[in-house]
């Protein structure tokens, strides 16, 4: 039990595996090798270090469609929260 609770919040804790109350998404970085994946440049691709910037509008690097179709990479929602 936490000593520090918002006084809304009386209710009994609940513990909650991520995974039953938020969709969780794993992605993937397209071989850089594979110049086909990175060009042309299409579709923002997020490095986990961008995380940092709080809010993303633009990313600083971009993937092909293929780099998507062919790799680990996935798309999210505009207005996600990402961990």
């Amino acid at each position: 039990m936490p000593k520090l609770r918002f006084k809304e919040f009386d209710n009994a804790w609940q513990i909650k595996k991520i995974k039953d109350i938020a969709n969780v998404k794993t992605g993937g970085t397209p071989s850089t090798k594979i110049y086909d994946y990175w060009n042309p440049s299409e579709i923002d691709w997020m490095a986990s270090g961008e995380i940092n910037k709080r809010y993303i509008f633009n990313t600083d690097k971009k993937i092909s469609k293929k780099g998507l179709q062919e790799s680990s990479a996935k798309i999210v929602k505009n207005n996600s929260v990402l961990i």
